[in-house]
């Protein structure tokens, strides 16, 4: 069991670990790989929390006390802060303009220029940072949920508070999000990588005496991409580790590792490590 739960680390130099894959079937290899997505998550998680979440909260933060209370009614988007609200984030310049006293046509056409307007009764989003085009922007329309105020006869705040709850509710949706998405790509990265390298195995194959399944070198392949996989967790998410990995180290290395296990672990040895 616990030879099992350091399988990863074991892939780097054990013999003993490379001889029971080459006699396992791909449903050893299979859920290997399930496994490694699932260290993987955890991985993505603790790493989210110490860094990427801190950042997501000083930047929320900012951005609650950037943008000024507005009110929704039924003749538009009203503030009482004073107009254009121009908001700037340091290194990026210009992120969102206010002026709900104009249309957005109007302050597309008049400025001031940001990859977010809003105006009375629109928001427009646009991919350019610096000047408007129209394959590359969405507008987003409140006159249906003006209509409905006016119907209802009333108005929507939205506070600090609000925001706050808005800011809050994201992260804890977009995170666990964030991680799935992270995690089905991971899993089906590594199962086409250990499906490429399982079709290595099975030419190196043709060179032992003693052949192998397909199964077997299934199994094997993915083990034999975990140590080029971890190398490149660690270079991509610890900072200062430098760490050359060109196109061919990667498969150098993995090759290295299929030929290792076919040819350097002994077929039966209970003396291996």
């Amino acid at each position: 069991m616990i030879s099992y739960i350091i399988s990863p680390v074991l892939t780097f130099f054990s013999k003993r670990l490379y001889q029971q894959v080459m006699r396992s079937d791909w449903q050893r290899g299979f859920f290997y790989l399930f496994y490694l997505t699932g260290l993987f998550a955890l991985f993505i998680f603790f790493l989210s929390q110490l860094i990427l979440l801190p950042f997501v909260d000083s930047l929320s933060g900012w951005l609650i006390r950037s943008i000024p209370v507005m009110t929704l009614t039924s003749s538009g988007l009203k503030t009482d802060a004073k107009q254009p609200v121009v908001i700037e984030y340091v290194g990026f310049g210009p992120i969102c303009v206010i002026n709900t006293n104009k249309n957005v046509e109007d302050i597309v056409r008049e400025g001031p220029w940001a990859p977010i307007l809003v105006g009375q009764t629109k928001i427009l989003i646009s991919q350019s940072a610096k000047t408007f085009d129209k394959h590359t922007s969405q507008i987003i329309d409140l006159g249906e949920m003006m209509r409905k105020l006016a119907e209802e006869k009333r108005s929507v705040t939205i506070s600090k508070q609000v925001m706050t709850e808005i800011a809050r509710k994201m992260k804890s949706l977009l995170f666990p999000i964030g991680i799935l998405i992270f995690s089905l790509v991971f899993l089906v990265w590594e199962l086409l990588s250990a499906l490429f390298y399982s079709v290595i195995a099975l030419i190196l194959n043709r060179f032992r005496k003693e052949k192998l399944r397909y199964s077997n070198l299934f199994s094997l392949a993915c083990y034999a991409i975990t140590p080029i996989t971890l190398i490149q967790i660690v270079k991509i998410s610890i900072p200062g580790v430098y760490l050359t990995i060109n196109m061919f180290f990667v498969p150098a290395l993995t090759i290295c590792y299929l030929a290792y296990a076919l040819f350097g672990v002994p077929p039966k040895s209970s003396q291996t490590i």
